[in-house]
């Protein structure tokens, strides 16, 4: 409302991050893959650039997944969330 003082951010720390490798780039963007992630960790934090390398080792330094994931209850309101990316980028709120 009108008046009021933008609330204060809301820290999401917790995120599982876990990546697949994918065939080589194709017309349209990948879809989420099936089968087991080749890299799984914890992040707290979803901001990385990994520029010319990857995530690990196991994960290819171009062509591949990643999914963050996290389950959190907030109060009703409106959230304003900013991203950057460069080969595209889902987000999913339920």
């Amino acid at each position: 409302p009108a008046g009021q003082p933008p609330a204060a951010p809301v820290p999401l720390q917790g995120f599982t991050a876990e990546f697949w490798n994918t065939p080589a780039e194709s017309a349209g963007p990948p879809a989420m893959p099936g089968g087991a992630p080749v890299f799984t960790t914890a992040t707290n934090m979803i901001a990385y650039n990994w520029g010319a390398g990857s995530p690990a080792g196991a994960v290819q330094t171009d062509g591949f997944v990643a999914r963050f994931s996290k389950s959190v209850s907030l109060p009703q309101g409106t959230y304003k969330v900013v991203y950057a990316s460069d080969n595209g980028l889902r987000m999913f709120v339920n």
